[in-house]
């Protein structure tokens, strides 16, 4: 019966750990051993227990064995309630009698971690039992072991609005995508660079609450961060006029006599944007929905602090076609009245978004992962401080887990001009949180 009480208080745990030597304070008193970590995997029931194993070791000398007291006590560390950690036994008994048949004693620490609809808000859930031999004539007690324990979430976790910390899973943390601009307007056989490393926290001000255990952060608990750096290029613009004249100057002769191309046509304007953009916003969570099972987490946020950098390189460039063309002589004060033929011409603009109104929206699967950030009201500064526009914009992703296929696009306007921008483009997505968890996995 108590074999199977046991296995009934476990089965919810997924438990790891491993044993470190203890210190031996005499020959007469026994050894204490205990895990040094261990893991819990909480499911979604309300009370999940645990049962942490304690050995005791005989002494070496037999014939003066004493009773052992052992007394637990609980350090929450980043555990974000210390009300949820129930202890049965803080103090537990070795008697010396239970040495005479065995050389080896175990005992456990028994409680339960207390699950409900605010639990899930904090990632980092750590907390720390320390044994110490007590002695009922000393003011003193004998530290023997601390044991860290790591609460996991599982992921069948409650089904609330209220779980912040698994909104994580909604997308990737650290994530890297590489790839290429999907010009329809230039054609394919153009492919430019596309990259964006982007980072997503959506309780970065309750994990360092938590972790400091400080109150100063706890008014911020439902504020984010998230934050990309990405290189693009906007969608060629084409134009093309209807035919009229156009001049090139090909040789001038002396101060007042040039010679001139004339041509009789149409010009092609074709124009595109390289960007190179920072972003920084912080998300405030309105919304988590986390269903009982894996299929469909969301997340929902909105801010009026969502600011992006622009460094933006505008390139025109310029063709013809002929219908008619000769060569014609004119004075130089003639060519202020002719339209004239160009090349190429190069701009360079920093210009500056910050966003009254931004929403943000995750939702993720076993097998995708999509996310939203629009921004319906802004300010737009174009390179320079007092040159202001009202503007929108509109940024989406849909990444394919398995293969970290992702396809998204961005278009930007001001409300003062006709035309938004438009991006598109196809990735290859890493996420990098995982990346780095597998390399610290390995060095450990």
């Amino acid at each position: 019966m108590n074999i199977c009480f046991k296995l009934l208080l476990t089965l919810p745990l997924i438990i790891f750990f491993k044993f470190s030597k203890s210190i031996e304070v005499d020959s007469s008193k026994a050894i204490v051993i205990a895990p040094t970590q261990f893991v819990l995997e909480l499911n979604n029931k309300s009370k999940n227990y645990f049962d942490i194993p304690i050995k005791a070791i005989k002494p070496l000398n037999n014939s003066s064995i004493k009773d052992v007291i052992l007394k637990i006590t609980i350090d929450t560390l980043t555990f974000p309630d210390s009300k949820k950690l129930i202890l049965f036994n803080d103090l537990i008994a070795i008697d010396s009698l239970e040495f005479i048949l065995n050389d080896t004693i175990s005992k456990f620490i028994r409680g339960y971690v207390l699950v409900d609809t605010t639990f899930y808000n904090n990632q980092n859930k750590l907390f720390k039992f320390t044994v110490k031999k007590h002695f009922t004539n000393s003011h003193s007690d004998e530290i023997q072991s601390t044991i860290i324990v790591q609460a996991i979430s599982s992921t069948e976790s409650p089904g609330t609005s209220e779980n912040v910390s698994q909104t994580k899973s909604t997308s990737d943390q650290v994530s890297l995508a590489i790839g290429t601009n999907l010009d329809l307007a230039d054609g394919a056989d153009k492919l430019s660079f596309y990259g964006r490393i982007s980072f997503f926290d959506p309780i970065v001000f309750d994990t360092i609450s938590s972790l400091f255990k400080s109150k100063t952060w706890k008014p911020f608990k439902k504020i984010g961060i998230y934050g990309a750096v990405y290189q693009n290029r906007f969608t060629t613009l084409i134009q093309t006029t209807p035919e009229q004249e156009y001049y090139k100057v090909s040789a001038i002769y002396n101060n007042d006599s040039l010679r001139i191309n004339r041509t009789f046509g149409s010009q092609k304007t074709t124009k595109r944007f390289d960007n190179y953009g920072l972003v920084m916003s912080l998300p405030i969570t309105i919304s988590v929905n986390l269903n009982s099972k894996p299929k469909h987490n969301r997340y929902f946020s909105v801010t009026p602090f969502d600011f992006e950098v622009l460094l933006r390189k505008a390139i025109t460039e310029y063709s013809y076609t002929n219908s008619a063309s000769d060569t014609i002589y004119i004075n130089k004060t003639e060519l202020n009245t002719k339209i004239l033929a160009l090349d190429q011409t190069t701009e360079d603009f920093v210009d500056k978004y910050w966003g009254f109104i931004t929403f943000q929206y995750s939702m993720s699967g076993v097998n995708y992962k999509v996310f939203i950030k629009s921004t319906p009201l802004g300010m737009y500064w174009h390179d320079d401080k007092t040159t202001k526009y009202g503007f929108y914009s509109f940024y989406f992703q849909f990444t394919e887990n398995n293969l970290g296929l992702r396809v998204g696009g961005e278009f930007k306007g001001v409300y003062a001009k006709a035309k938004p921008y438009f991006n598109l483009f196809i990735t290859k997505s890493i996420n990098l949180s995982k990346v780095g968890d597998a390399l610290i996995s390995k060095k450990d």
